[in-house]
């Protein structure tokens, strides 16, 4: 990816979030804050070091792939405690010891909201439509995390979550597949247009 592609994506990337902010507020009805506190690009091998922080805790992930003009994944993920307590938080419940199955679907339709906001960001950027599959959601380590067919380098945000008095930390991760930036410029809608 060049750094011209990789400059264009952080920006769109940020942007998506930040948007997925206040489309939680609305259809929760809830004030939730979700603040970047880091976003950059990062080489592949490079994750699970990132997302250790020397805690080796189980992570929540929700992953929705998708295709088109660029293909990959883009996820959610939250240590899995942490995790547990933003459902319980949002839903009035106490928090449950594990993801049980509505706590899951919970995570998982936060992470649909998110994750549809950040793609439809980048898909304006690109100005092409990107298909969206139905989000999965998993608990793995950060090693576990990584996958094959993606491009060398990806896109992490760490952000934290505000809701109430609570402030929980998570991440987000876009993923690009491995021949997305291989393809000409203005076949990924990303060409420098002339003055």
């Amino acid at each position: 990816m060049r750094d011209s592609q990789t400059d264009r994506l952080i920006r769109c990337f940020r942007s998506g979030i930040e948007q997925a902010a206040s489309s939680l507020n609305r259809v929760l009805r809830q004030q939730i804050c979700i603040g970047i506190a880091e976003i950059g690009a990062f080489r592949h091998h490079e994750l699970p070091v990132l997302l250790d922080e020397s805690r080796r805790e189980r992570l929540a992930i929700v992953c929705m792939p998708f295709s088109g003009a660029i293909d990959g994944h883009v996820c959610l993920l939250m240590p899995a405690r942490s995790a547990a307590i933003l459902v319980g938080c949002l839903t009035d419940e106490s928090p449950a010891d594990g993801m049980d199955a509505s706590a899951r679907d919970t995570l998982t339709e936060i992470g649909n909201i998110m994750l549809n906001d950040i793609m439809t960001c980048i898909a304006g950027m690109l100005d092409s439509a990107l298909d969206y599959d139905m989000p999965e959601f998993t608990i793995t380590s950060p090693a576990g995390l990584l996958r094959r067919g993606h491009a060398d380098t990806l896109l992490l945000a760490r952000a934290r979550f505000s809701v109430d008095a609570l402030q929980l930390d998570g991440y987000l991760l876009l993923c690009p597949g491995i021949d997305s930036f291989d393809r000409p410029m203005h076949d990924v809608g990303m060409e420098q247009k002339k003055a």
